[in-house]
């Protein structure tokens, strides 16, 4: 037996269906709405190392050293007109240490470490980063190891350093953290090629390294300008 429905039951369920889909649409566009905020905020706060509290927090030192590593590499890239990746390898870059603004002799082991780091990024990115502490010798000893960086001028096998780019900066303590301001210099003059600022978050890792400054320093290796790298690679305008 074929039951028929009537004109009026016919256009039920055609009206229900259509409730039902935008009630549909209505709580797939209220629930989608707050987490496109929050993609964007996150995003904000994951490319400067400076968003919100809760982002700044998540990030650790290292994490804060690769983007600055990466913000700089971007820069140099459109600046030097790099091409390839192997192409970054002609530029020999010294890395150094970050000192406090407020007192350019001064360091910390925070600075030390982020100098550290960088300096790591950047040789994974396919720098030719110069290590300009190596000793002329390798120095044993008994009860601590064996060892070839050295901080004496003394004992250093180059008194200068042959390179291209030299990566400087400072840091600054401020109430939501340590602000880091790192820049490129092209060793030829006083170009600034690249800069990038960060923040690095209080935690209880970042609060005792900030807090021993170390001593004073004096000049103890100069560093001259690789000639030929300048010529061929880095365009006529940032020459002389």
């Amino acid at each position: 037996m074929r039951i028929r429905q009537t004109p009026a039951q016919r256009a039920r369920p055609v009206v229900s269906l259509k409730s039902t889909i935008m009630a549909g649409l209505f709580f797939l566009l209220v629930s989608c709405t707050p987490m496109q905020n929050n993609m964007v905020k996150y995003q904000a706060g994951s490319n400067y190392g400076n968003g919100n509290a809760s982002t700044a927090q998540r990030l650790q030192y290292w994490q804060v050293a690769q983007s600055l590593a990466r913000d700089l590499d971007s820069q140099i890239a459109r600046r030097m007109l790099l091409g390839g990746d192997n192409s970054r390898g002609l530029y020999w870059v010294v890395v150094t240490v970050p000192v406090n603004l407020n007192d350019l002799t001064q360091t910390s082991p925070l600075g030390r470490l982020m100098a550290q780091e960088v300096g790591s990024a950047l040789v994974q990115l396919g720098y030719n980063v110069q290590e300009i502490r190596k000793g002329s010798d390798i120095v044993f000893n008994p009860k601590q190891g064996e060892f070839i960086l050295t901080r004496d001028v003394n004992q250093l096998l180059n008194r200068g350093a042959t390179s291209t780019l030299v990566v400087a900066g400072t840091y600054t303590q401020t109430s939501q953290g340590v602000r880091f301001n790192m820049e490129v210099l092209n060793a030829w003059n006083n170009n600034v090629i690249a800069a990038s600022s960060r923040t690095q978050a209080y935690t209880p890792a970042v609060a005792s390294l900030i807090g021993d400054g170390g001593g004073g320093v004096v000049p103890s290796v100069r560093t001259r300008p690789d000639y030929r790298t300048l010529r061929q690679q880095i365009p006529s305008f940032l020459l002389p």
